[in-house]
């Protein structure tokens, strides 16, 4: 029997819970939330107040011995869905660790990268959801759980982790769902398909306001995830809605999204199995949806979706000195058995072993530097090969780009095609998505095809670029003359 303790946090309260698992079920015991203090100086909760409600919450319970779990909110992470090429498993995780590299401007020293695989193999390629948390979030949880007298065994997605209590329904891969997991001041947003999560967004809610007023910004955050999903690459439309909560508040707050949504919606009370829960008010019951989610995946003895603590890791190989032992071993063994001409044997093949080993370290790293060598050839002869006069590009694009308080660019890679021409790749922030439209029109000519692979809202609606979107432009092969203005052509 193992106790489990489940804690999260957002601005406006802590939240604990405590269970108990055997034999792959899990028995609630107890559950408790308690409010941050207000600071009307600070937009955020200080960590040394998170930690003084954590260790208060924390002691009201009395765990004991027991193992940990954290879920992180959805704005301390960067979430990145990749398309990788046909690969196994074991694979996976040098591919993403590959695209996060390129990917993600969190992925400094220090962060942390875990990924959840969406799906099997299959031949169109293998489809991920890469997290990164930094380096100094990361510490800052940890000192703030340090203060609270608690250390993290397993540091979870909060949103992910709500969304592995759908798992729990019998028909929970049969469609396509829009879960809504209200907490005080957020609302985590997760569109699940096939079993497994497609999109993951957070919206800021008003705190105080009446719960009209909060279910309308709710549906207007609804709007623009449903938004969202249905204009991807892979388009999804739930159809399904499902909303953590009890009681007669969340039963009318189904039956308004529901009316105004045109889809069927059902409430799941994530403490329905907890006895002790009856003093919980029920407009806060839905809100350990996340907290159940990951004391379940924990009793039932599998994986949580994305573990910073454990991320998944290449499987390990036998080193040379391990491979050297286990050599040793046979070949004692085999002395022993057969004799001392087999011995004798034996030891000819080694220092003939030994020998050819060190001819193949030689040629090993003799290949690595031709194949370094070659590699920067090949580069420099790709890049010349597209003859393309990257400095006027760059000119007519700056010179077509939306102004700066409109759009801006974070990232731009710039690379040739075979047989001329080449890609110009970044990635920005943007206004308004809708400007991406009039963005894409002022760049496309006769030289120039856009194509914008990805446009969402960002996690900080409150910025005044809050779009993110990555747009990718193909460059025609041109000759000198062609980019000279007419004025100044013969």
């Amino acid at each position: 029997m193992a106790r489990i303790l489940a804690c999260d946090w957002d601005r406006g309260e802590v939240r604990l819970l405590l269970a108990t698992a055997r034999s792959g079920a899990l028995r609630l015991e107890a559950a408790t939330a308690l409010p941050l203090p207000a600071d009307a100086d600070a937009a955020e909760p200080t960590p040394e107040a998170i930690a003084a409600v954590l260790r208060q919450a924390a002691d009201s319970l009395r765990p004991g011995r027991r193992l940990t779990l954290v879920g992180l909110d959805r704005a301390s992470v960067e979430l990145f869905p990749f398309r990788l090429p046909p690969a196994r498993d074991a694979e996976l995780p040098a591919l993403v660790a590959n695209e996060v590299s390129r990917e993600a401007s969190a992925a400094a020293e220090g962060a942390a990268v875990d990924f959840a695989p969406l799906g099997g193999a299959s031949a169109e390629g293998r489809r991920v959801l890469a997290a990164v948390l930094p380096a100094e979030r990361q510490a800052q949880v940890r000192a703030t759980l340090s203060a609270a007298g608690l250390k993290a065994d397993r540091l979870a997605l909060r949103s992910l982790a709500a969304a592995a209590l759908l798992a729990r329904q019998p028909d929970a891969a049969d469609h396509t769902w829009l879960l809504v997991h209200c907490l005080d001041e957020e609302a985590d947003l997760i569109v699940h398909s096939g079993g497994q999560p497609a999109l993951v967004r957070t919206a800021r809610l008003p705190r105080d306001a009446s719960p009209e007023t909060r279910d309308d910004r709710l549906l207007a955050e609804i709007r623009r995830t449903l938004a969202a999903v249905q204009s991807g690459a892979e388009p999804l439309a739930p159809d399904r809605l499902c909303i953590f909560g009890a009681g007669p508040q969340c039963a009318a707050q189904c039956d308004r999204l529901s009316a105004a949504l045109a889809l069927p919606a059902q409430a799941i009370d994530p403490l329905a199995d907890l006895p002790a829960a009856a003093e919980l008010p029920p407009e806060q019951r839905g809100r350990f949806a996340a907290l159940v989610g990951m004391a379940s995946v924990e009793a039932a003895g599998a994986r949580q979706a994305i573990d910073f603590l454990h991320p998944r890791q290449p499987p390990k190989r036998l080193g040379r000195r391990q491979i050297a032992a286990l050599a040793a071993v046979a070949v004692a063994v085999v002395a022993l058995l057969v004799g001392g001409y087999v011995w004798r044997e034996l030891a000819a093949a080694d220092a003939a072993n030994a020998e050819l080993n060190d001819e193949l370290q030689w040629l090993t790293k003799a290949a690595a530097r031709d194949a370094k060598h070659k590699q920067i050839v090949e580069a420099v002869r790709e890049w010349q090969a597209g003859d393309v006069n990257w400095l006027e590009e760059l000119r007519e694009i700056s010179t077509r780009f939306p102004p700066p308080s409109d759009a801006v660019v974070l990232r731009m890679s710039l690379s040739s095609a075979p047989g001329g021409g080449g890609n110009i790749i970044f990635q920005g922030l943007v206004r308004d998505p809708s400007l991406i439209v009039r963005m894409e029109y002022g760049l496309r000519s006769k030289h120039h095809a856009v194509h914008s692979r990805r446009i969402q809202e960002g996690a900080r609606r409150e910025d005044p670029l809050h779009g993110v979107f990555d747009t990718s432009i193909y460059v025609v092969k041109r000759t000198r003359d062609e980019y000279r203005p007419p004025a100044e052509k013969p």
